[in-house]
C-alpha cells in the first residue's frame, strides 16, 4: 500500500478486512489486500488521515464472559495494535474525531467511550439512555461533540455529558454529518450552539 494509492475497505463476518484497489477494481475478483487481527466480525472501521491508519472494532453474540471485543489500528505495513478492550459487550459502531484524534466506540449496553489515540487513555465513560442506538457520528467541527442516532431520537454528548436530545417525526437508520449540518435521507437539520434551527425536506430541483 502506498500513499497514492486508492482502495475501498469491505469489512467480514470473518473478522477480516478486506482492501479493494479502485484502480483495478473491474479486473479483480479477489481483494487486493486481507488483514487478520479479529477473532469475531467486524462491525465498522475508520480511516485516520493524520498517520494513513485504520482502525476497526469487532464484536460477538457469543455470551459475555467469552466475549473479544477490541478496536485495532493497522497501519500501512499491516502491523495491528489493539486501541482499547475497554468494552463488556458488543460493540455496535465508531467513529473518529474531526481532528483524529479521538476514537469513539459503542457497545450494546450504551456505553459510550472516548478514547485519546495520542495519550491511550479514556477520556470518559458515560451510559446512554435506554433505547435502540443505531449509529454514531463525530462532529465535523467539534472533536469534543459526538453524535447518537436512535430510531426516533437524537442525542448529542459534548465531552462525555449529553447536552441535548431531540425527538424526530420520522424513523431513521443512518445520518451523515457536515460542519453545520445533518442529514437524515431527505431531511436535513441545522445544528448550532446546542439548538436546532430548523429542518426541512430537500425536494429535487427541475
Amino acid at each position: 500500500m502506498t500513499s497514492s494509492e486508492k482502495y475501498i475497505i469491505s469489512l467480514s463476518l470473518n473478522g477480516k478486512l478486506n482492501f479493494w484497489n479502485l484502480d483495478s477494481l473491474s479486473d479483480n475478483k479477489l481483494p487486493d489486500l486481507v488483514l487478520n487481527g479479529h477473532q469475531h466480525y467486524v462491525s465498522k472501521a475508520v480511516y485516520n488521515k493524520n498517520n494513513s491508519t485504520v482502525i476497526s472494532s469487532d464484536c460477538s453474540g457469543k455470551l459475555r464472559k467469552q466475549l473479544s471485543l477490541k478496536i485495532v489500528q493497522w497501519d500501512s505495513n499491516k502491523n495491528a495494535t489493539v486501541v482499547h478492550n475497554l468494552h463488556s459487550s458488543k460493540i455496535i459502531t465508531i467513529s473518529l474525531s474531526c481532528d483524529n484524534q479521538i476514537i469513539y466506540s459503542l457497545d450494546s449496553d450504551l456505553n459510550l467511550i472516548g478514547f485519546d489515540l495520542n495519550s491511550s487513555t479514556k477520556i470518559f465513560s458515560t451510559k446512554l439512555t435506554s433505547g435502540e442506538a443505531q449509529v454514531i457520528q463525530s462532529s465535523r467541527t467539534n472533536p469534543q461533540i459526538v453524535y447518537v442516532l436512535y430510531s426516533n431520537s437524537l442525542t448529542v454528548v459534548n465531552n462525555g455529558k449529553v447536552e441535548a436530545q431531540h425527538s424526530l417525526s420520522f424513523t431513521a437508520k443512518s445520518f451523515a454529518a457536515s460542519e453545520n449540518e445533518l442529514f437524515f435521507g431527505d431531511r436535513v437539520f441545522f445544528y448550532s450552539h446546542r439548538m436546532v434551527f430548523y429542518m426541512f425536506m430537500i425536494t429535487a430541483l427541475h
